[in-house]
């Protein structure tokens, strides 16, 4: 079954997202991650392996974002403002999920992030938060 997207219903779902982006972002405002207490999630897969998903550091970022400082927030996570930007691609035009090249190119940066950004090496440790 295949469920069609009606032009409206794409700006319903963008602007449900964006609210909920907006109170995610308000509460990081006051509520920074990483401190005693706080009731932001860990990474399971970074607590299970001991290595970087490509997510890591964007409860950081974003937290960074709020207060203004992009350079720190590009530092822990310097894939999230490029992934908004596909997901909000995605949502404005759900035909972008059924296109080969979208879909491989999407999933080979993410997994190049991934892979460089757990490498030792100087060059890609700056992609770590």
């Amino acid at each position: 079954m295949h469920f069609h997207w009606k032009p409206s219903s794409r700006w319903v779902l963008l602007g449900v997202v964006a609210l909920v982006g907006v109170v995610v972002c308000v509460l990081l405002h006051f509520y920074p991650p990483g401190q005693e207490g706080s009731f932001w999630p860990k990474c399971f897969f970074h607590e299970l392996t001991g290595l970087l998903c490509p997510g890591c550091g964007s409860t950081r970022a974003l937290y960074a974002y709020t207060h203004g400082d992009i350079l720190r927030g590009m530092h822990c996570n310097l894939l999230l403002p490029f992934m908004i930007a596909f997901f909000a691609a995605v949502i404005l035009k759900p035909e972008l999920r059924f296109n080969r090249v979208f879909s491989v190119s999407l999933f080979s940066v993410v997994l190049l992030f991934t892979l460089l950004r757990n490498l030792p090496f100087g060059c890609c440790a700056c992609l770590a938060p």
